[in-house]
């Protein structure tokens, strides 16, 4: 399938500063709520890069993971260093959410895209 090109829309709005703090923390109620808010679910943050679906992952947050993926979250956005949320997910050993995303993604664990 190759590289999968992306639109970058970066945070700009208190929803969407909201929506990925929310998501950070792990707080699936109010993350439900702003999903239905922020106009872009893959809105970009940081010199980083990181996506709202990569801040679920550092924190582990599996619900939110899930729910972010079942609202159309693009589990192919590369952050600064051309990761996928698949190759932070594995890096750190987050095995209950590689396997979550690998189901979601229909994604071959050795898959470099």
């Amino acid at each position: 399938m190759g590289n999968i090109p992306t639109r970058r829309a970066y945070v700009t709005t208190d929803d969407g500063r909201r929506l990925l703090y929310s998501v950070r923390d792990g707080e699936v109620e109010l993350v439900e709520h702003l999903l239905n808010e922020v106009w872009d679910i893959d809105i970009i943050e940081g010199i980083y890069l990181l996506t709202a679906l990569v801040h679920a992952i550092f924190g582990g947050h599996l619900l939110v993971i899930k729910g972010l993926l079942q609202c159309g979250a693009n589990a192919q956005v590369k952050d600064c260093c051309g990761q996928t949320p698949l190759h932070i997910t594995a890096r750190n050993g987050f095995l209950e959410g590689v396997q979550h995303v690998i189901e979601t993604e229909d994604v071959h664990p050795e898959s470099t895209r």
